[in-house]
């Protein structure tokens, strides 16, 4: 599986729910420890399946993520998520656009 970036077409549709009968799945959690290690290769904060091009609902990122450049340092696997069809809602008066820091 090869890491795609934007402004590849598959990362600008949107992911499908992921199907309950894929939660607990050998194939989810494999693909779910590629996105840990390419997150980790990419010194990114967050990936998701479509960066896979499996268009499905499924997002890990690093909370404790601090770029090297900015001197950020942390143990491995410390602030670690992973979200399974996760939705984004209206949080504030208007909406904000702008494009989002890909790779």
């Amino acid at each position: 599986l090869r890491l795609l970036k934007y402004p590849h077409p598959a990362l600008r549709h949107p992911a499908a729910p992921l199907p309950r009968g894929l939660l607990a799945s050998e194939d989810l959690l494999a693909a779910i420890r590629r996105l840990f290690h390419l997150l980790r290769v990419s010194r990114s904060a967050s990936l998701t399946l479509p960066h896979l091009g499996i268009p499905l609902r499924v997002l890990v990122l690093d909370a404790a993520f601090a770029h090297p450049s900015a001197g950020g340092g942390r143990p491995a696997g410390a602030g670690e998520l992973v979200m399974l069809n996760p939705v984004a809602e209206r949080w504030g008066p208007r909406d904000v656009v702008g494009v989002e820091g890909d790779l």
